[in-house]
């Protein structure tokens, strides 16, 4: 587990190779998935380790996994001192509420079988590459 809800993280990870999943468990331990993660994409609590509070969240790996591992601290220091890393940061941030707006969207207005469809079309091949991704867990 990268990640585990309750506790304050100060670290990023950069998925190198592997597949992470990102979640919720409800009040009765009940999961509910938040997002998948691939190569090259970045995993953390992104606001609790703005803010500096535990995690909501789980990050755990599916299958075997290299991630690079680099402190928040670490982050904000490169933000601070190269521009070129400031700009791939404001990226970042605006990639994020538009993930979100359009998962709100999504499972608000579409049923099971067209957000799978969704996901699908967003990840060719991620299922049926990963056969471990349970429908339950889309």
């Amino acid at each position: 587990m990268l990640i585990t809800a309750g506790n304050t993280e100060n670290e990023m990870f950069i998925l190198h190779d592997g597949l992470l999943r990102s979640f919720y468990k409800g009040k009765y331990g009940k999961e509910f998935y938040k997002v998948f993660l691939s190569n090259f994409q970045v995993a953390s609590a992104f606001i609790e380790l703005e803010a500096g509070i535990p995690s909501e969240i789980y990050i755990e790996a599916l299958e075997r996994t290299e991630v690079f591992c680099i402190k928040h601290k670490d982050v904000k220091e490169l933000y601070r001192r190269h521009m070129c890393w400031n700009l791939i940061g404001n990226k970042g941030i605006e990639y994020f509420p538009r993930l979100k707006e359009t998962r709100e969207y999504e499972f608000l207005m579409h049923d099971a079988q067209e957000r799978l469809n969704s996901f699908n079309i967003d990840s060719p091949g991620l299922f049926i590459e990963y056969h471990n991704i349970r429908l339950h867990l889309i």
